[in-house]
């Protein structure tokens, strides 16, 4: 039985995507019946604020190196006339999760105005880890586009139950991370669902206490 053809070179092809894997940022191209399927990453994804899905209609450029294929740029088909450029197609359009960041930031602005009034130095600390944690994010975002060391899960979980859970939200919608995984889904809806319980217990059950914990706390700052 004959091996399969590979993917002809420096031309237009057509193509469906057959496996799309978006938490490591790379698929495959099936462009003819039994043909292997041919690799390609996410920075060969001519769009910014779009994601390759399973069952895309595509228009694709092999290259070879070293004997393998991988297809150097592709783009949806409707847009195949832009195959042989090397521009951004959606480069002028609104991220689509633009509006659910911003939203996320509302939240956390009134958040953080609740949270000064009742404690300032926690505030400030929350304020201090969600920055944090939202760099955590985006350095596991881009060690996935390039295939580096990841930052555990149990990492970014911390974070956000130590008061980051506000740098956690805006980072998932605006760096589109994070956000298929059930398990870790559920994990991080948990995290926040436990510090609104401790700020709760923290004002219902031992005011007194948090009164004397803001008052050393500024007084030490020199407040």
């Amino acid at each position: 039985m004959a091996n399969p053809s590979p993917p002809p070179l420096n031309q237009a092809i057509d193509g469906t995507i057959s496996h799309w894997n978006d938490e490591k940022g790379f698929g495959f191209i099936q462009y003819k019946a039994k043909s292997p399927g041919v690799f390609f990453h996410i920075s060969s994804f001519a769009y910014h604020h779009s994601r390759p899905q399973k069952g895309n209609k595509v228009v694709f450029i092999a290259m070879e190196k070293n004997g393998r294929y991988s297809a150097q740029r592709v783009v949806l088909a409707k847009d195949a006339d832009s195959i042989n450029g090397d521009n951004i197609i959606d480069n002028t359009q609104l991220p689509p999760h633009l509006a659910e960041g911003f939203i996320f930031a509302l939240i956390s602005i009134f958040f953080y105005a609740a949270l000064t009034y009742i404690s300032a130095p926690l505030a400030i600390a929350s304020l201090i880890i969600s920055n944090l944690t939202y760099m955590l994010y985006s350095l596991d975002k881009q060690a996935s586009l390039q295939h580096r060391q990841r930052i555990p899960e149990a990492s970014l979980h911390i974070a956000a139950i130590l008061g980051g859970w506000p740098g956690a939200l805006i980072a998932r919608a605006l760096l589109r991370h994070k956000t298929k995984k059930i398990r870790f889904v559920i994990f991080f809806w948990l995290s926040i669902i436990i510090n609104f319980a401790a700020l709760y217990a923290l004002v219902l059950f031992i005011p007194e206490h948090l009164d004397y914990f803001n008052h050393y706390i500024m007084s030490y700052l020199g407040f």
